[in-house]
């Protein structure tokens, strides 16, 4: 090998160090710093649909124990349902909550939840988060006959549950864990996006969601709750024509991360 040769490797060599070092120290930094809040996605990947998520009748469930994530926790209690500190489990009626992640208020402690703060104006109730990431209305429609010892169910249905499948586990394939250069670049390049689908899936999905609706409004325990903030509202009511529907929060647990932070719920 001549000294030409070996020059040009040295080079080569250094080079792919410094970009690899570069990128490590870049990697490193976004973690830290996270300066849009973008761990949020990552953690939802970890906590519910890893290792931790496990079948369950209402589609999937989270194992029981307290997890912390970078910036808040939460606790599944022993039924697979999110911990409502301010509740009184032996009040005279129950009350069960139903829907996905904005009802389970992902990203804040349980004490900050919504339905934690309600359950402190209402101690003669028994309240439950039954909430989980990614559900849809075929989920909720899943979750009644889990509660039929309930008094009443409340159901808050966002619009993409008229577009997205329903959770059901085990997950295959599994979510990945996003290095977060990866997860800026995306971000920044405007490329996070829900997976596309055929006409024939969103037709499959649509009908799905229609008949849980119809189902859930069946059960006169049910009300149906959606956000008043797009066309949704509308598409809801046609199917559930007495839904209720109530303001959307302005505050968020971060700049890309759309949840309620606690002043939100």
């Amino acid at each position: 090998m001549g000294s030409r040769t070996r020059r040009w490797i040295k080079r080569i060599g250094a080079a792919f160090l410094i970009v690899m070092v570069t990128i490590g120290a870049v990697e490193a930094g976004l973690a830290f710093f996270d300066p849009l809040g973008a761990r949020y996605f990552n953690e939802q990947n970890a906590l519910f649909f890893r290792e931790t998520a496990q079948v369950d009748p209402r589609g999937y469930g989270v194992q029981p124990g307290t997890y912390r994530a970078s910036r808040w926790s939460f606790t599944i209690l022993p039924d697979g349902t999110r911990a409502v500190p301010a509740t009184q489990p032996n009040a005279a009626r129950t009350a069960v909550f139903i829907g996905d992640s904005l009802t389970f208020s992902y990203g804040v402690d349980d004490s900050d939840t919504w339905i934690n703060l309600l359950a402190a104006e209402f101690p003669d109730w028994h309240f439950i988060n039954a909430a989980m990431p990614a559900y849809s209305a075929v989920n909720y429609a899943r979750a009644l006959t889990v509660y039929s010892e309930a008094d009443a169910i409340f159901v808050v249905t966002i619009p993409n549950d008229s577009s997205e499948p329903p959770a059901i586990a085990p997950f295959d394939p599994v979510p990945p864990i996003t290095p977060y250069t990866l997860l800026y670049w995306r971000l920044l390049s405007r490329q996070i996006s829900v997976k596309a689908r055929t006409a024939e899936e969103l037709a499959h999905i649509a009908a799905d969601w229609e008949a849980s609706l119809r189902a859930l409004n069946a059960d006169p325990r049910v009300t149906i709750i959606t956000f008043d903030n797009g066309p949704y509202a509308d598409e809801v009511r046609a199917v559930v024509p007495d839904a209720a529907a109530v303001g959307y929060f302005s505050e968020r647990i971060s700049a890309v991360d759309p949840h309620a932070n606690p002043a939100g719920n």
